[in-house]
This record gives structure tokens, C-alpha cells and sequence, in this order.
């Protein structure tokens, strides 16, 4: 939660440029108010209105990026291997399929 009596505030603007450079590119003001309305991953940048203005601070966004790193963990398998692997079908397998579905359909006169 942010305090606006003890944290120092920045606007969006402000809290873009202090962000890194990804590609060459900082994100959009724009952006960071996505992060605070909708987030990734059901992990959202605080924020808070200040009149007409929207703030958060340095801490929000300090926070933000660690719980989206942890976010990323929880979703990533501890073991690949143990992940059923994706059945790449071939033509000839798909094939295969459709007729022992045909034959199944038949037998069962569905």
C-alpha cells in the first residue's frame, strides 16, 4: 500500500524514465497505467490518485517487478521433463486418427 505521506511520489512519467531500457525503448506512461489497472499475471503496480493525477513510487514499482519474477517461477515448471511433450502430428498420423475414429464411429453406429 502506498503511503503518500512517507513515500516519495512520482507521476507515471516520472516512474517511466526511471525504468530501464528494453530494445532501446523505455515503457509508455501509458503502459505503467495498464500495469495498474489490469497487471500480468494478476499482479498489479500500486498506485494511487492524487486529485486528477495518478502516482506510485519507487517502492511500488520495486515490489511490481518481484512479484512478477516470482509470478514467472510459479508458472515455470521445476521439471520440463515431467511435462507431457507436445505430439508434433504428421499427415500420416493424422490419418491413422481419422480412420480408428471412423472404425470406432462405425462399430458403435453412432
Amino acid at each position: 500500500m502506498i503511503d503518500v505521506n512517507c513515500d516519495t511520489l512520482l507521476s507515471l512519467t516520472d516512474a517511466a524514465r526511471i525504468l530501464p531500457k528494453i530494445d532501446g525503448k523505455r515503457p509508455h506512461p501509458s503502459t505503467l497505467w495498464r500495469w495498474c489497472r489490469r497487471g500480468i499475471h494478476d499482479v498489479r503496480l500500486e498506485y494511487a490518485r492524487v486529485g486528477r493525477k495518478i502516482v506510485t513510487t519507487n517502492n511500488a514499482l520495486t515490489r511490481f517487478i518481484n512479484e512478477l519474477a516470482a509470478a514467472d517461477q510459479k508458472q515455470t515448471p521445476s521439471n520440463p521433463a515431467a511435462e507431457p511433450a507436445k505430439q508434433c502430428r504428421t499427415p500420416a498420423l493424422r490419418r491413422i486418427a481419422i480412420e480408428r475414429a471412423n472404425e470406432i464411429l462405425a462399430d458403435n453406429k453412432i
